[in-house]
């Protein structure tokens, strides 16, 4: 049997997927990491710990049954923005600051002063804490020391493409999510680099996803079984390889993504620069994608259950018992601030509308539904832009359990169909058959997976879930500035002895 093997790197494990030439799953494996905070607000991760999980998860991966001596070619994908500078000696000076790390703020805010306008008509793209650029100038103003021994930038999936092959490059995707590329003209751009205070020199190559990058040598093969000589690719962002895997490969096509964030991305052949939305060029040349998201999908459900004690299966069968609407309960899934398209970082997540009555199915069936809302306006921002959505592939963690498919087929007010292969890791794995020469073409795999289940909307519960919507706005534009007045009341001075007090009463 021949394997195409996916490698990448999520927000808390490297998952590993090995894909026969039809595109059916061989096996997968995956492994964990920490996420550590710093400071507050600030979350980072060891690329090191990248490279150790994705050789634990390959070992996984035989151990399942998949032999290594099957795998022809290697695929690479993980979330971009995710910058890691290099020294001399190309290990990393720093832990890699994260995509949710809003340090940056001040220097977004700067930088948009300077150059907002010029960042966003080169960049496709408005600048926030999101992007590599602030980042990277937070680490110039704050550690000058780990500045001053910058040798090379590259992004999350080149620390393990430089762990398996010992070469330094990076995609076109990749290099639109640190905002240091002219994406219309996919190459570095030397007005962003000094908007930086980097040099062209200090950026890899930037490769087509489908490049070969180089082949697996003697010390990549001692960390992951992977034999000598298979040659590794480019690869793409995980958001990329995931739509990419779901058959998202046409003008039109949309995808919802219910996992740690939340997405809803609309591919497009004319890609509309602006602030509403993040834009991205996708692994099938000529075509992009845009893209709406919010902060914490299945981290709102993961925090509930951590809240609640119990088990997510125990959770979500009361959620599925109680009534459309929550009785009466509305949640806004802000527990780390919002992206796109409110862009406020210091919006916060609350019930409202709770009682006497209220259950823990209804407060369980809110978080579901004010997920699912938060994405709805979403695809609200794209219908007042003239970007309709007649259908989208559902993917993600959440999208697994079915109750949140069906009360997201229902809010959205648009057919979700799951597909075959969901996973970005997948994704990679249809890529690095393409560069090897293994497939036919892009889209020809992706394009023949039959769905594995289908929700379509019951459109009387739509009709009520838009006037939730409404509602679901309102309460959040009238409470935006109590968020502020709670941190900043001042209730004195607690010590020790106080809490130990308590703890005794």
């Amino acid at each position: 049997m021949t394997v195409l093997l996916g490698i990448d790197l999520g927000q808390t494990s490297a998952k590993v997927t090995a894909l026969t030439l039809d595109g059916a799953v061989a096996g997968s494996a995956a492994a964990d990491y920490p996420v550590s905070h710093p400071a507050p607000g600030a979350a980072e991760q060891d690329p090191d710990d990248w490279v150790a999980a994705v050789g634990t998860a390959c070992h996984g991966l035989w151990s399942g049954g998949v032999a290594p001596s099957e795998v022809a070619a290697v695929g690479l994908s993980s979330a971009t923005h995710h910058g890691v500078l290099l020294g001399d000696d190309l290990r990393p000076l720093r832990p890699c600051i994260l995509l949710t790390d809003g340090r940056s703020a001040p220097q977004a805010a700067a930088l948009e002063r300077e150059a907002g306008e010029l960042i966003l008509q080169r960049g496709r793209n408005p600048v926030s804490p999101t992007w590599t650029l602030p980042q990277l100038r937070w680490i110039a103003e704050t550690e000058p020391a780990t500045w001053a021994a910058l040798r090379t930038l590259v992004f999350a999936k080149d620390v393990v493409r430089l762990a398996l092959t010992g070469s330094l490059a990076t995609d076109r995707i990749d290099a639109e999510g640190s905002l240091l590329l002219d994406a219309n003209a996919g190459r570095w751009d030397p007005d962003l680099l000094s908007l930086a205070g980097l040099r062209p020199d200090q950026l890899p190559e930037i490769c087509e996803p489908t490049d070969v990058t180089g082949v697996v040598d003697a010390r990549g093969s001692a960390l992951t079984g992977i034999p000598s000589g298979v040659p590794v690719v480019a690869g793409a962002s995980d958001t990329a390889a995931e739509g990419y895997a779901a058959g998202a490969v046409h003008p039109g096509a949309a995808v919802v993504k219910i996992a740690t964030a939340g997405n809803v991305n609309v591919m497009v052949d004319r890609p509309q620069v602006g602030r509403q939305w993040l834009t991205y060029s996708h692994p099938v040349p000529g075509l992009a994608y845009h893209c709406q998201a919010t902060n914490s999908a299945a981290t709102s459900l993961g925090w509930w259950q951590r809240v609640c004690g119990v088990g997510f299966d125990e959770l979500l069968a009361e959620a599925d018992l109680a009534r459309p609407g929550s009785g009466g309960v509305l949640f806004h899934p802000y527990l780390l601030g919002e992206r796109s398209p409110v862009w406020d970082p210091n919006v916060r997540a609350c019930f409202t509308g709770a009682s006497a009555t209220t259950t823990r199915g209804d407060l369980t069936r809110a978080v579901l539904e004010g997920v699912a809302l938060s994405l709805a306006e979403c695809v609200q921002r794209y219908a007042a832009a003239g970007i309709s959505i007649a259908t989208a592939r559902v993917l993600g963690g959440g999208a697994r359990t079915a109750v949140w498919r069906r009360i997201a087929a229902d809010v959205l007010g648009i057919p979700l169909v799951q597909p075959s292969l969901t996973d970005a890791s997948a994704g990679a794995a249809l890529l690095a058959g393409a560069g090897a020469g293994l497939l036919p073409d892009l889209t020809s795999v992706p394009e023949s997976l039959a769905p594995t289940a289908e929700h379509h909307p019951d459109l009387r519960r739509h009709e009520g879930y838009q006037e939730l919507l409404a509602l679901y706005v309102e309460t959040r534009e009238r409470t935006a500035d109590l968020v502020p007045k709670l941190a900043g009341i001042d209730y004195g001075t607690v010590t020790s002895t106080d809490m130990a007090t308590k703890g005794t009463a």
